[in-house]
């Protein structure tokens, strides 16, 4: 009997052994499911915060694309408008058709007489108001109007035009040399 005692004692004792371990692995796999549960709410809330960034860039992002369309659109009627008042500010118009001469402001406005001719020519025996000083009071005048045109239409010139006094040039910054060599 005695024997029979301590076996049920033995193995009461290890039932309650083994309820505490499993009370203790029952602990454990909560907590680890809880840390689980916290580690993926974290990353949940990282991921919908980027994608709430996400949204809103894009929403800025459209909405100033928007913002610039509707720039554009009101942007052409003024730039017409400009440029209308640049062709009254310097007319332009054909002073003898057979030798396609032009003026700017009254002043001539020759134009070379063949293709490979570089310049236009700074007099002309026709015509006695073409003189150097005329031809180049002509170009700074193109020049200024060349270069408020593409002011106006925002298109920057690969050459831009420099006033110098009463003279005008075209700068070449990209074939421009410098140091001593110049």
């Amino acid at each position: 009997m005695d024997s029979v005692r301590k076996q049920i004692e033995q193995r009461s004792n290890d039932i309650r052994e083994r309820k505490r371990m499993l009370t203790f692995a029952q602990k454990q796999y909560s907590d680890t499911r809880n840390q689980q549960a916290n580690q993926e709410l974290q990353i949940a809330k990282g991921r919908f915060v980027a994608v709430s960034c996400n949204i809103i860039s894009c929403n800025l992002i459209i909405s100033r694309s928007i913002r610039l369309d509707d720039l554009r659109r009101r942007l052409t009627p003024t730039r017409t408008a400009l440029l209308l008042t640049l062709s009254k500010i310097f007319p332009i118009e054909l002073l003898s058709p057979p030798d396609l001469l032009f003026t700017i402001l009254d002043v001539p406005l020759p134009i070379p007489m063949a293709a490979n001719e570089p310049a236009p020519p700074l007099t002309m025996p026709t015509h006695k108001d073409i003189t150097e000083e005329a031809v180049a009071t002509a170009l700074g005048y193109v020049a200024e109007l060349l270069q408020l045109v593409a002011a106006y239409l925002g298109k920057p010139l690969v050459y831009p035009v420099v006033s110098i006094g009463s003279r005008s040039l075209i700068k070449d910054n990209i074939s421009a040399m410098t140091g001593p060599r110049m």
